[in-house]
C-alpha cells in the first residue's frame, strides 16, 4: 500500500488516513504480507484511532522482527551479499 496512514500534525490525522490505518490492520489479521497472523483482540481499536501510526509501526516493527527470526538459520532473510554498512529492513 502507498498511501499514508499517519500524521504527526493532527489536522493531518484524517478519516482518509484511518481508513488506511484499518486496511493495513485488516491485511496483517489476514496473515498479509508476511504469512504471520496478527492477533490485536481488544487493541484493534487503539490501533486505528492512534493518528500518529506509532502503535501501528511498532506492531508491523514486531512482525518483521517475527519474520526475521523464523528465518535466522538464512541470514534472517537478508540477502547473503548485503553492504553490511547499509542498513536494511527485515522482509523489505
Amino acid at each position: 500500500m502507498r498511501e499514508s496512514y499517519k500524521s504527526d500534525t493532527r489536522k493531518k490525522q484524517t478519516a482518509a488516513r484511518q481508513a488506511v490505518r484499518e486496511k493495513v490492520l485488516g491485511e496483517l489479521i489476514a496473515a498479509r504480507p508476511l504469512g504471520i497472523q496478527l492477533r490485536v483482540g481488544r487493541l484493534q481499536s487503539k490501533l486505528v484511532e492512534d493518528g500518529s501510526g506509532d502503535y501501528l509501526d511498532a506492531v508491523i516493527c514486531a512482525l518483521q522482527a517475527h519474520w526475521g527470526w523464523l528465518r535466522a538459520d538464512s541470514n534472517f532473510g537478508l540477502p547473503a551479499d548485503l553492504d553490511p554498512l547499509e542498513g536494511w529492513i527485515v522482509s523489505a
